[in-house]
């Protein structure tokens, strides 16, 4: 162990996906991701589902099919992203990835998903 990960709180800090690989003994288990649905306060975030929702639809347009907080990919700031489905208005499946603790935009795929986009103004 490094001098920088003094009682591995640094080390936990630095790498998040530390705990949920391996919570220190004196901590909770992380969630999994069926259990942070069910159990939302638990979770490590700043934003709300609902909150998450408005987010979405101020900047596409379409309908969203649901919305589900996941483990951030490793290459993800954070440890939860709230996943979102978008059915956009020629109906292709978007998924839009959400950072749970800012609301920030992290991703989005899906065949026409540039023109589901809403641009600045609503356009």
């Amino acid at each position: 162990m490094s001098h920088s990960c003094l009682l591995g709180l640094v080390c936990a800090v630095a790498s998040p996906g530390l705990l949920l690989a391996a919570p220190p003994a004196s901590s909770p288990a992380a969630p999994r991701v069926g259990e942070a649905q069910a159990q939302d306060h638990a979770a490590p975030r700043s934003i709300t589902a609902a909150e998450a929702i408005r987010l979405t639809e101020e900047r596409w347009r379409g309908e969203i099919v649901s919305i589900e907080l996941v483990p951030a990919r490793a290459f993800e700031r954070g440890d939860v992203v709230w996943s979102v489905r978008l059915l956009s208005e020629a109906g292709a499946l978007i998924l839009i990835r959400l950072d749970a603790e800012t609301g920030d935009y992290l991703s989005a795929t899906g065949v026409g998903f540039v023109d589901a986009r809403r641009l600045p103004g609503g356009k």
